[in-house]
C-alpha cells in the first residue's frame, strides 16, 4: 500500500490518581440531608449515626408463647408438687412486653388453669423464654455510622 497516509497518532499524558480525583472534587457538592420513610429508606445513605435512644429493647419481651410470671413465685414447681397461684398468670405471645414483676416466660404446658386455682408445673430460672431489656443494645449504643448505605437487613 503505497502512497497511502495514515494520521498522526499523539498519545496524551497520563493524569495522576490523586489529581484526577481533585479535579472530580472540584465540580462535587454535598447533597441536602432529608427525611425519608423507613419503608422508603432502601439504599439511601446516613447524613448521621444512628444512636439508640433507649436501650433495645426498651422492656423485657416474651421469646415464645406461654405464662408471663415470676421465677421466685414457682420455685420447686414439678408435676408431682405443682405451686398453686392465686390469680392466672399473665397469657403472652412471641414480642408481647412482660409486666415489671415478671421474669421467665413458661411454656403452655407447664401451667395447668383447668381448676378453680392455676397450677404451675415447672420452675424455671430468671431470664428464662424472654429477652431482657437492653440485651440488643444499650442506650446511647451507635447503630450506624453516617455514610452507610441502607440495607433490607438495616431497615
Amino acid at each position: 500500500m503505497t502512497g497511502s497516509t495514515h494520521p498522526l497518532q499523539t498519545l496524551g499524558t497520563l493524569t495522576a490518581l490523586d489529581a484526577a480525583l481533585a479535579q472530580l472534587r472540584a465540580f462535587m457538592s454535598p447533597v441536602a440531608p432529608k427525611r425519608v420513610a423507613v419503608d422508603e429508606a432502601l439504599g439511601y445513605v446516613l447524613a448521621q449515626d444512628i444512636v439508640a435512644t433507649t436501650p433495645l429493647p426498651s422492656q423485657a419481651r416474651a421469646l415464645r408463647d406461654g405464662y408471663a410470671l415470676s421465677s421466685q413465685s414457682i420455685v420447686g414447681a414439678s408435676s408431682y408438687s405443682p405451686v398453686m397461684l392465686m390469680e392466672a398468670p399473665l397469657r403472652v405471645s412471641v414480642g408481647d412486653a412482660l409486666p415489671e414483676d415478671c421474669d421467665c416466660v413458661l411454656e403452655a404446658a407447664s401451667v395447668d388453669l383447668s381448676g378453680p386455682i392455676a397450677q404451675v408445673m415447672s420452675e424455671a430460672a430468671p431470664g428464662e423464654g424472654l429477652r431482657r431489656a437492653g440485651e440488643d443494645a444499650a442506650q446511647g449504643t451507635v447503630l450506624l455510622r453516617e455514610g452507610h448505605q441502607l440495607t433490607a437487613r438495616d431497615l
